[in-house]
């Protein structure tokens, strides 16, 4: 009797090690990743993705879908999709792309004009972005060109994003000199 419990424990003991070995042993085999990834306009758009498997790290190439890049940036605003491929299985990542960069106008300077002379208030002014979206360039103010007088105006320029930029400037209408025939100034004599 005292034999077979021996032997049995004997067997419960290389029971125990077996299975504790072989789960000490087993790796998770989960893959870790980092699903959403964000960069700012005129950052290098990620080609790799690193993952880990267990405590071992490893890289993959990633496809971008609908992604415009430039010189290996990117300058689109938005969100974007990409996929990879580890052991014939796709997974997906996402890309975010921020700008919190505001436009720059440029060519702002004061303007003196004659009254009733033609004028293009947007003709001289340009606005720029970090990014390749569109940037709208609008004048504020109230002028009056029939009339002198100063008048302040703002350019104001934003982005897809709605970052804001604006300068102020001076329009001075001067009065219109009228020349007068000399006929007229010597019937005035």
């Amino acid at each position: 009797m005292k034999r077979t419990r021996i032997l049995l424990g004997s067997i419960l003991i290389i029971g125990l090690l077996i299975v504790g070995t072989s789960l000490f042993i087993k790796q998770d085999k989960t893959l870790f990743y980092n699903k959403e990834l964000t960069r700012k306009v005129g950052e290098e758009v990620p080609e790799q993705i690193e993952y880990k498997i267990g405590k071992k790290t490893y890289k993959e190439k990633i496809i971008w879908s609908d992604l415009q890049v430039e010189d290996g940036n990117v300058y689109y605003t938005g969100t974007y999709k990409g996929m990879f491929s580890v052991k014939k299985k796709l997974y997906e990542v996402t890309l975010i792309v921020t700008d919190d960069v505001a436009p720059i106008i440029e060519g702002v300077q004061n303007i003196e004009i004659y009254e009733d002379e033609e004028l293009d208030l947007l003709k001289a002014v340009k606005a720029t972005d970090n990014s390749h979206d569109e940037v709208s360039l609008i004048l504020k103010g109230e002028y009056d060109i029939t009339k002198k007088g100063k008048y302040l105006l703002t350019y104001e320029a934003k982005d897809k994003v709605g970052n804001v930029t604006t300068k102020e400037f001076t329009l001075t209408v001067k009065e219109k000199v009228v020349e007068k025939p000399m006929e007229t100034l010597m019937l005035l004599k």
